[in-house]
């Protein structure tokens, strides 16, 4: 029930908040904006309670696929969310909320027993950190999508029609390698940390995984080179994002899934 309740809250507030970025009084898109975040925030809290009941066990925590999809929809929502007090990152969300909308239902569409079992700190902040560096690299792909959109509308000589109250397209870009720096950086620690389960990582065949980690790291820092090098913008920049992007869902859900598929053991000490 509350599945389906957040399901609809976030659909409601993705239609909201594209219909605030149509012509009209700037005064009332702008309550229409606060009432689409408001929904959404909403959503999220339905969310995070249905997924803390999901996730919960007697000792460790159930952290299969479909937990870590509905995890990291939220991480996401949650990014956007506290964004838009900062900078104007509220446009995503008509990317972002049916997005999650879909990854609150996985926890009921794969139930596969997945449970960690961490024991330590480092581990904790590696799964925190990794959680939150696929989050906001998410969202830098969602602002790739509207940076390629933007562009070429305006290529096409349609202007901006359509996109009043969107950020001007110098800033959506600013925004995009906001993120990705962010994202870049939060995923180094990710890769370093991991270094310290080496040992694990090979004994549980994850190591496809960390080298798919690792190629989307190389892409990411080769985007932020160009950009600072070469003045990389525009396409070219979103082209770079959504590749990466892909890469990097590949290594958090591709490998994971096999993984899973594989295990003869439903309990595993290490999630990523």
């Amino acid at each position: 029930m509350l599945a389906l309740l957040a399901v609809g809250l976030y659909l409601v507030s993705a239609l909201v908040l594209a219909k605030t970025y149509r012509p009209g009084a700037r005064g009332v898109l702008l309550r229409r904006r606060r009432i689409a975040l408001f929904l959404a925030a909403l959503a999220l809290t339905l969310q995070a309670i249905g997924l803390f009941r999901v996730m919960d066990t007697p000792s460790p925590v159930n952290l299969d696929l479909g937990n870590a999809l509905d995890l990291t929809g939220a991480a996401v929502v949650f990014v956007v969310l506290v964004g838009s007090f900062f900078e104007p990152v509220a446009p995503a969300g008509v990317l972002v909320f049916p997005l999650a909308s879909v990854t609150v239902l996985t926890p009921f569409v794969h139930e596969t027993p997945f449970v960690v079992h961490t024991g330590h700190t480092l581990l904790d902040v590696h799964i925190v950190l990794a959680v939150l560096a696929y989050a906001i690299l998410a969202l830098a792909a969602s602002e790739a999508v509207m940076l390629w959109i933007q562009e070429s509308r305006l290529k096409r000589a349609h202007g901006s029609e359509g996109f009043q109250g969107f950020p001007p397209l110098l800033l959506t870009e600013r925004m995009l390698f906001q993120l990705i720096t962010a994202g870049f950086i939060l995923l180094t620690f990710v890769l370093v940390s991991g270094l310290v389960y080496l040992h694990e990582l090979v004994v549980l065949h994850l190591m496809p995984k960390a080298a798919i980690s690792l190629l989307a790291w190389l892409v990411f820092g080769g985007l932020l080179y160009g950009r600072r090098r070469y003045g990389w913008r525009g396409r070219v920049a979103a082209g770079w994002t959504l590749g990466a992007f892909t890469l990097l869902v590949l290594a958090y859900l591709g490998t994971k899934l096999l993984w899973e598929l594989a295990a003869a053991a439903p309990v595993h000490p290490i999630l990523s």
